[in-house]
């Protein structure tokens, strides 16, 4: 007859463990819903976050209870895993419901919501990915007529949820675009921006920020604007060009930041290599800052595409600034 050694009969009894039925139990918040069980059977589950649970960790890895979070000392509380529940549906920035275009090719943009991601996002069926702020971006190739463009994104818990557009592709439509900003630009919410674009000079035109009109100018076949009073988030752009009974829009999008946080170390309004080497001379402790300039040297960490200042001026805005002094934010 075989020998079992100690090792071998313990790993025997954890594996008739294994089999023994656990009670299971489900917590929920606003947020997340958890699931786990305990060993023991008798009792309730007392878990709140008041008392120690973690509700934060990585979608579909285990989260483990400190013991304190349940009503007796003698139960092991087995790993549960994080699931999301009601993810928010993705923003959209594209032309409105029921708009007329001359351009064949769209571009669809927008933001996911990272602190619950979504398991999938489609346009038109066709799978979109998402960079490391939850920013996405794809073109879509409209056909003569009525087009739909529908965007759905698909949570954790499979569940659906989508935004849909419905716009025309008319050749006969005045041509309208925008050349500068670039869309998706990241802007103070104090800054005065310079709006410019293309449209065929016989065309009158109509632009509103946020759905206000503001006042545009054209020429020549050009355009330009000039605007204030950004919206800290999203701002949307839209121009639209009218030509005999037809119309043509564009869109763009604008991302608005406070101006307390934006990098603009000395206050000057411009964001650029001084105030970069200001924060580095802070960070090294060569020449600290006061309160209100760790405050506007305060951007990073940036989360979703918009910044979400920690309050403390270190090397990762440091970064953002020399980032943005060369073009790359």
């Amino acid at each position: 007859m075989k020998n079992f050694s100690g090792y071998t009969y313990l790993v025997m009894l954890l594996s008739v463990l294994l089999l023994v039925p656990v009670r299971v139990f489900a917590i929920s918040s606003a947020n997340y819903s958890l699931q786990g069980g305990v060993v023991s059977g008798g009792g309730n589950v007392k878990a709140t976050s008041s008392e120690g649970y973690v509700l934060g960790g990585i979608i579909g890895l285990p989260v483990h209870y400190p013991k304190t979070s349940i009503d007796t000392e003698q139960y092991d509380v087995k790993p549960v895993t994080l699931a999301t529940m009601g993810t928010s549906p993705p923003t959209v920035v594209t032309l409105g419901e029921g708009a007329v275009t001359s351009t064949e090719q769209m571009t669809i943009s927008g933001m996911v919501d990272l602190s619950a991601p979504p398991k999938s996002l489609t346009i038109n069926g066709m799978a979109v990915t998402w960079d490391s702020s939850g920013f996405y971006s794809t073109v879509v190739k409209l056909t003569s007529g009525a087009n739909a463009i529908q965007v759905d994104s698909v949570d954790q818990n499979d569940i659906a949820s989508g935004v849909s557009r419905k716009v025309t592709l008319n050749s006969q439509a005045p041509r309208v675009q925008f050349v500068s900003p670039r869309s998706n630009s990241e802007m103070f919410t104090t800054q005065v921006v310079t709006l410019s674009g293309t449209v065929d000079s016989d065309a009158t035109l109509v632009l509103k920020l946020n759905g206000v009109e503001r006042a545009v100018t054209s020429s020549a076949g050009t355009f330009s604007a000039t605007l204030s009073g950004l919206a800290s988030g999203d701002n949307s752009v839209v121009v639209t060009a009218t030509r005999d009974g037809l119309s043509g829009s564009a869109v763009l999008r604008l991302v608005g930041l406070t101006m307390d946080h934006s990098g603009d170390v000395t206050n000057d309004r411009v964001v650029d290599i001084v105030d970069a080497l200001m924060a580095l001379r802070h960070v090294s402790g060569i020449a600290p800052l006061d309160a209100a300039a760790v405050t506007r040297c305060d951007v990073a960490p940036i989360v979703n595409g918009y910044s979400r200042p920690d309050e403390v001026c270190d090397l990762m805005d440091v970064l953002w600034i020399l980032r943005r002094t060369v073009g790359l934010n």
